[in-house]
C-alpha cells in the first residue's frame, strides 16, 4: 500500500531512511508493491542522501535488496555494483552487501570497494556477523582481511572477521584452511599492543590458539612474546591486559613461548617472570603448558629457571570438600630443583 499510494510514500520517505525497527520487512513489502523497482530504489537512495549524515539508517534498503535478489538477481547485482562508488551508498556498501549471500561477484565487489578506499574500515565489521564470510574462499578472505587490517582503524575489524570465520569453520567441523592460518599469523605479527581491550585480547588469544601451528607458529609465538615483554618493560602496556593472549601463546606453542618470554640471560628471565606475575589472578598462562614441557625447559638451566618459575606456577589447588593441597607441578619442582 505504501508503494502504491504516492502521498503516503512521500510523507514516510524521510522516516524510512532515518529510523530503526522492522524496516527490513517494510523494504521487502515495498518491492512487492511497486511496479517500477528501479525508480523506487532511486527514490529511497535520494531520500537517504537528503538525510543528515548522522541520522542515516539504510535498513529499508537492505530488505528491499534481499527481496529483489530472490526475484531479480541481475538487477540486485547491478544495484550493488553501482553502490560501491555511489556518492552516498559507498559509505554503506558492506552493510548493503550482507543483505544477500556473498558469491563470486560479491567477493570481487568487496575487493573493488577496498581498493577504492572510500568506505571506512568500521563499516566492514558487519562481515563478521551472521556467517557472512562463510561462502568466501580462504584465499580471497585472506586478501580481504589483510586489506582491511592495513586500513586506518582496520586492525580490530580484521581480527574480529577472522576469528568469527574460524569459529564458524570449527562449528561446521571444517578443517582450518592453511590460508586462514597464514592470515592469523600475519595479524599476530602486526599486533602493536597500542590498545587495551578485554574483548580484543580474547579474540587475539583465540587467534593464537587456532593459528600458531608448526614452525611458522613457533616463530611468531617467540617474536610476539619478545615484543610483549619489551612493551611491558617500556611501560607501553601492562601484562594484565593480555592474559588471553598469553594463554593462547602457551597453549599453542609452549616451548616457543617460554623461550620468547623467559629465555636468554638472567635479566631477560626476570623480565619474563615479571610479565607472568603481572597477569594477575584472572588467568594462569603456565597452566596451559604440559608439565613435562615445563620441567624439560627448566632442566636446561635449573639453577636459575626453577626458582624463577616457582614464583609464577600454580602452587596450591583447592578440591571441593577437601583441604588445600600442593599441585603436581609444584611437587615436581621440589623434587627436581637443585636447591629444594
Amino acid at each position: 500500500a505504501v508503494a502504491t499510494e504516492e502521498p503516503v510514500l512521500i510523507s514516510l520517505l524521510p522516516a524510512l531512511v532515518s529510523s530503526e525497527g522492522r524496516l527490513w520487512s517494510l523494504g521487502e513489502g515495498l518491492l512487492d508493491g511497486t511496479t517500477d523497482t528501479a525508480a523506487l530504489w532511486n527514490r529511497l537512495v535520494a531520500a537517504l542522501s537528503a538525510t543528515e549524515e548522522s541520522l542515516r539508517k539504510p535498513h529499508v534498503l537492505r530488505g528491499f535488496l534481499s527481496a529483489l535478489h530472490a526475484k531479480d538477481p541481475a538487477l540486485a547485482t547491478a544495484l550493488l555494483d553501482s553502490s560501491v562508488e555511489h556518492e552516498t551508498l559507498t559509505y554503506w556498501y558492506p552493510f548493503l552487501q550482507v543483505a544477500i549471500a556473498l558469491d563470486h561477484e560479491g567477493v570481487a565487489r568487496l575487493k573493488r570497494s577496498l581498493a577504492l578506499g572510500k568506505t571506512p574500515a568500521h563499516m566492514f565489521k558487519c562481515l563478521a556477523y551472521g556467517r557472512a564470510t562463510d561462502p568466501i574462499p580462504a584465499l580471497d578472505l585472506k586478501e580481504i582481511v589483510l586489506m582491511i587490517a592495513g586500513m586506518q582503524s582496520g586492525y580490530d575489524v580484521a581480527v574480529e572477521m577472522l576469528t568469527m570465520r574460524l569459529h564458524s569453520d570449527k562449528e561446521r567441523k571444517e578443517p582450518i584452511a592453511q590460508e586462514l592460518v597464514d592470515t592469523g599469523c600475519e595479524l599476530l605479527r602486526q599486533l602493536s599492543f597500542a590498545t587495551k581491550n578485554d574483548r580484543e585480547d580474547y579474540r587475539i588469544g583465540a587467534l593464537a590458539k587456532d593459528c600458531l601451528t608448526g614452525d611458522q607458529g613457533a616463530a611468531v609465538a617467540t617474536a610476539l612474546c619478545a615484543k610483549l615483554k619489551a612493551a611491558v618493560t617500556t611501560y607501553k602496556t601492562n601484562a594484565f591486559y593480555h592474559d588471553d593472549l598469553l594463554v593462547g601463546l602457551f597453549s599453542a606453542q609452549p616451548g616457543a613461548a617460554l623461550h620468547g618470554l623467559c629465555g636468554g640471560d638472567t635479566k631477560e628471565l626476570d623480565r619474563g617472570i615479571r610479565v607472568l606475575r603481572d597477569v594477575g589472578s584472572r588467568k594462569h598462562p603456565l597452566a596451559a603448558v604440559p608439565e613435562a614441557e615445563l620441567l624439560r625447559w627448566c632442566d636446561q638451566a635449573p639453577r636459575s629457571r626453577y626458582p624463577a618459575l616457582a614464583c609464577v606456577i600454580t602452587v596450591i589447588e583447592q578440591v571441593k570438600d577437601k583441604p588445600p593441597r600442593w599441585t603436581s607441578v609444584a611437587l615436581r619442582f621440589l623434587e627436581r630443583a637443585p636447591d629444594p
